[in-house]
């Protein structure tokens, strides 16, 4: 298996505070009054699309809720993402740093994508930003809070190929020593460049004291809003992989989605040195107070 790790490397975090006029057209986390989530029970979020040719699994659009945001002057894939109802992508806040640089302007977001050199292949679905959230106490130097929400401009179309991840259903939730699997195009090598076609990794989630002990993230502080993961045999995020789902099979069999890359160390994929990433769990109000707009598929409820 390939390697596949985050983000915001370390190397690349700048002292900068975060000015939202270099983002355009964005909505950093407004305080209004919320109304509840919608939800759709003819589908079901967080299904594996799986079809058998004989006896084998085919890979396309196996995790159909992935996301790629493009920054369209370029044609180069940024961050990644992942739907969450029929118009919003979770995404990690540092994709729309200065540096980037996307912005709701430049951005196209693909989904139904697979290998990106040939987006014929999947029937690719395109969609452009209407409005950006990115959480008011998002700090850059320290990478707290890094979560956002694109507001797509128009709904998709939900199918077994094209579908919204699950969210946990409960802030309490503890994944320490349990497995999971991070998604994305980012490099297979320190150093090496973004592939064209989507790596999954399996990785194993850390307590926080683990995460602890093992590592210091300077100038991050680890907090119980964030999680650490390693990969085995030098698998795991890498640079690319930022703004992608972290999942995890829950006892339904849905995939939930406990994490988005985050950040991580020079080094890609380092069984020792863990990578990190949003823990999703601890954001489940401002998701929702921010998707209202949105219709969720059935498989999971917010608090």
């Amino acid at each position: 298996m390939l390697a596949v790790t985050a983000v915001a490397l370390l190397s690349c975090v700048s002292p900068a505070a975060l000015s939202v006029q270099n983002f355009g057209e964005m909505d950093v986390d407004l305080d209004v009054e919320s109304e509840r989530a919608q939800f759709n029970s003819t589908c079901k979020c967080g299904k594996k699309f799986t079809r058998i040719v004989g006896g084998t699994e085919t890979q396309v659009n196996a995790y159909p809720w992935q996301a790629a945001l493009f920054h369209k002057d370029i044609n180069s894939i940024v961050c990644g993402g992942s739907l969450i109802t029929n118009q919003h992508i979770l995404t990690a806040a540092h994709c729309f740093a200065p540096e980037t640089p996307l912005t709701a302007e430049n951005m196209v977001v693909h989904l139904r994508d697979h290998d990106l050199s040939n987006p014929s292949e999947t029937n690719l679905v395109e969609r452009y930003a209407k409005t950006i959230h990115i959480h008011k106490h998002y700090d850059r130097p320290t990478i707290q809070n890094d979560i956002a929400i694109i507001h797509l401009n128009k709904t998709v179309p939900i199918s077994s190929r094209l579908l919204p991840v699950c969210l946990p259903s409960s802030a309490k939730l503890k994944y320490g020593n349990e497995e999971a699997i991070a998604t994305g195009w980012g490099a297979t090598s320190t150093g090496g460049d973004t592939t064209n076609t989507l790596q999954e990794v399996k990785v194993s989630v850390f307590s926080r004291k683990d995460c602890l002990n093992r590592t210091a993230f300077e100038p991050i502080r680890i907090t119980r809003k964030m999680l650490c993961a390693a990969g085995l045999d030098g698998q795991g995020t890498c640079h690319g992989d930022s703004g992608g789902p972290l999942i995890y099979l829950d006892q339904e069999q849905n995939y939930d989605q406990i994490g988005i890359t985050s950040f991580g160390h020079k080094g890609c994929g380092d069984k020792v040195l863990p990578a990190g990433f949003t823990r999703v769990n601890k954001y489940l109000r401002w998701i929702e107070r921010h998707t209202t707009e949105g219709v969720y598929c059935s498989g999971f409820t917010f608090p």
